[in-house]
């Protein structure tokens, strides 16, 4: 990786992980116990959708973010959950969206997706943290606030995607 793209992901990682401070800082509006909208995934998606960007920087951004924001705020535990439903969701993120040819509208529903299968991974860490399934009973609730959260995540990448002075700065 190049000295400029290094910088390029920092950068990337600053501003996720200022969207997350905030996220965290701001009271739930979600009537969902420990739901959030997930707004720092914002910018891994817009890096997803992007040319410039790409699966890898976006790949390296989530990691690095998921990383700082557990050592820094959350820990071991947390993080972990945030990691395997952060991998779960930018999987389904870079799939669909290398299938959707990066249409900018496509965001939002790759965006619902991801936050589904965010939350599907999460359940699946405490289903074998907690030793059993029960946790799953909580999936219909959890199945309605990720779409809520994906919509909104997905509604701020499309209109990211109709940024140009963002746009150009994903060709560095």
């Amino acid at each position: 990786m190049s000295a400029k793209r290094i910088c390029i992901v920092a950068l990337f990682v600053g501003v996720a992980l200022a969207v997350y401070v905030i996220e965290s800082a701001v009271p739930v509006l979600l009537p969902v116990p420990g739901a959030r909208l997930g707004l720092a995934n914002v910018v891994v998606l817009w890096l997803v959708f992007v040319e410039g960007g790409g699966v890898k920087t976006a790949f390296a951004v989530f990691f690095v973010r998921v990383l700082l924001s557990g050592l820094m705020f959350s820990g071991v535990s947390a993080a972990l959950y945030s990691f395997v439903g952060g991998l779960c969701a930018f999987a389904v993120e870079a799939f669909l969206a290398s299938a959707v040819a990066k249409n900018r509208i496509a965001a939002i529903p790759v965006g619902v997706c991801a936050a589904i299968f965010h939350n599907v991974g999460q359940l699946v860490v405490a289903a074998i943290m907690l030793g059993g399934y029960a946790v799953f009973v909580y999936f219909p609730v959890l199945l309605a606030a990720g779409a809520v959260a994906g919509a909104a995540t997905g509604l701020c990448v499309y209109l990211l995607l109709g940024s140009s002075a963002l746009n150009r700065l994903s060709r560095l």
